[in-house]
């Protein structure tokens, strides 16, 4: 028994197969992450794959078992393979205003995903909740000039951290 599996992405698909001789009848199963998964057909040159969606970041073993027929004994074997972050990015944009005015500064991150950024200006941290890839921060009292606007998208359990400043 073998398996070959690659490392993803959080939100991809793993794809993992499990090669058992081609002349099998009993299931084969695998178990990752808490779960464990059963399929009952092995194509002609036994091999089974089985697409497994849900994963969290983090270094993942997948263990494959065969549990016996009349011609094979039980065998079980494990792979180890990584589930990565994906990378983010972060942009922060504002118009020119008068002294008086509030700036509105808008975030954006990762389309469709919520998360968290920090908005530095002015020597003043704030944190903006973004909703699916936007959010805003509005900022009064600012003196005439010219601020540069640095921006940090915070990881989660879906993205890595990544920076801008404008």
């Amino acid at each position: 028994i073998d398996i070959s599996v690659s490392s993803i992405e959080v939100g991809e698909v793993a794809e993992i197969t499990v090669y058992v001789p081609a002349n099998v009848t009993g299931p084969v199963t695998i178990k990752i992450d808490g779960r464990t998964i059963t399929q009952y057909n092995t194509n002609k040159d036994g091999i089974v794959v089985f697409r497994v969606s849900g994963l969290t970041a983090g270094d993942k073993t997948v263990t494959a078992i065969y549990a016996a027929d009349s011609h094979y004994e039980y065998n079980s074997t494990a792979r180890e393979f990584t589930v990565y972050k994906r990378s983010s990015h972060v942009n922060a944009s504002a118009d020119n205003i008068t002294v008086g005015e509030t700036a509105r500064i808008n975030i954006t991150g990762p389309a469709g995903y919520d998360g968290y950024a920090i908005v530095w200006v002015n020597g003043t941290n704030y944190t903006v909740k973004l909703t699916n890839g936007f959010g805003y921060v509005n900022i009064t009292k600012l003196a005439n000039g010219t601020y540069v606007i640095n921006v940090t998208y915070m990881e989660n359990d879906r993205f890595s951290s990544s920076y801008n400043d404008t």
